[in-house]
């Protein structure tokens, strides 16, 4: 089906107007008509027409006067204008309403086929230009996209250079010096490389985690799949992979989440934004610093979550930073752990796919208190 082409006509001759009605009563247009030049201009500014058939001789202000007026407001620079003129305009008329951006003339009388077909052939042009102009806006949305998938795969490519590379040849570094020279470490030295290993597996396996999460984010493969799933059980899961890291730190844990706390969430998606905070949480708290997880039902049907550390904290201007991958927003642990700033991305996205929401406290040298919302079943609370 054909767009409704907006076509304007101004002219102070009304019986023009009403023939020009039944002339296109046919055709995909809707007609707007003004008997004077101050009316047309604000119909123009109004309608927002794509053709104007504009009458050089009218009262208060003419036809000449419209155009300059036109022609002079950017967003109507490139309306299609039309002058109709009587027998009595000259050449030297239509040659000066063409300079001053008329893009045609139409001299009456002229025989009601005639007229059609010329008006026909305006809204004709009006359909190509919109066609062009959708092509463009398509293809300008095409190169959006193709930019935003190069520079997805620039990240992806850094982190497999560096973030990944990086703690791999560490790890291979220990691996070959605990088998090159085991006979000269004692016990305690053996257990803390393979301690420092084990951590270093686990850090690494959550880094490959997130790296195939965003990129299956990416290309839009990640569905979200929501059941009843019993937050402690998933907290002490993610809680079970930094372990090692907790202790290494000697951090005290506390946790306050009520009994039998009942989530409707994708479990993979649930796991990938715990394991996230409580990463983070770990790795910029110090030694014998504090972490604190929570949980506390704000709604019918939704529960708050917050993990909270002693860490370093951060600047506001670092907080509104924090859940995009720009370089500047990602910053070592207090023990020099490295991340690929891909976690809170996610966690954000993941956070709202369940239609919740995520946002941080902090201030420097105070500490974090991460919150998000998740969608809660009280069918507990019903059955008490």
């Amino acid at each position: 089906m054909e767009e409704v082409v907006k076509i304007l006509v101004v002219d102070d001759n009304i019986e023009f107007i009403q023939g020009l009605e039944l002339l296109l009563k046919k055709d995909p247009c809707k007609l707007y008509a003004a008997t004077d030049g101050r009316q047309g201009l604000e119909l123009v500014r109004s309608v927002k027409p794509d053709i104007i058939l504009l009458d050089v001789v009218m009262p208060v202000m003419d036809g000449f006067d419209v155009l300059k007026q036109l022609r002079s407001e950017p967003e109507f620079s490139n309306t299609i204008v039309v002058m109709l003129s009587g027998v009595q305009i000259c050449t030297d008329d239509q040659a000066a309403g063409l300079e001053a951006g008329a893009d045609g003339y139409i001299a009456r009388p002229l025989s009601n086929r005639e007229l059609l077909a010329r008006i026909r052939g305006y809204i004709r042009l009006v359909h190509a230009e919109k066609a062009r102009d959708e092509h463009a806006a398509g293809m300008e949305q095409y190169n959006l996209e193709l930019k935003r998938s190069n520079l997805a795969k620039d990240k992806l490519f850094s982190i497999i250079a560096h973030d990944l590379r990086n703690p791999f040849n560490a790890f291979l570094d220990l691996l070959d010096m605990l088998d090159e020279e085991y006979h000269t470490f004692d016990e305690s030295e053996r257990l803390r490389i393979i301690r420092t290993v084990r951590s270093s597996s686990h850090n690494l396996a959550g880094l490959l985690e997130n790296l195939l999460a965003w990129s299956r984010l990416q290309q839009d493969q990640i569905v979200l799949q929501p059941v009843k799933i019993m937050l402690g059980e998933i907290v002490e899961n993610c809680l079970e992979t930094h372990r090692l890291q907790i202790e290494a730190k000697q951090i005290r844990l506390s946790k306050s989440i009520p009994e039998a706390t009942e989530l409707v969430a994708d479990p993979d998606m649930l796991k990938t934004i715990l394991r996230n905070l409580i990463s983070n949480a770990v790795k910029f708290t110090p030694e014998k610093g504090n972490i604190e997880i929570a949980a506390v039902v704000k709604h019918e049907n939704e529960v708050e979550v917050s993990v909270a550390d002693s860490g370093t904290g951060m600047s506001p201007e670092a907080a509104r930073e924090l859940f995009t991958d720009h370089p500047e927003a990602h910053r070592d642990g207090t023990g020099g752990e490295k991340g690929s700033g891909l976690g809170l991305v996610l966690c954000k996205e993941f956070v709202e796919k369940h239609g919740g929401k995520i946002r941080v406290e902090s201030g420097e040298g105070k500490g974090s208190r991460f919150f998000f919302t998740m969608p809660y079943s009280n069918e507990n609370e019903k059955n008490r």
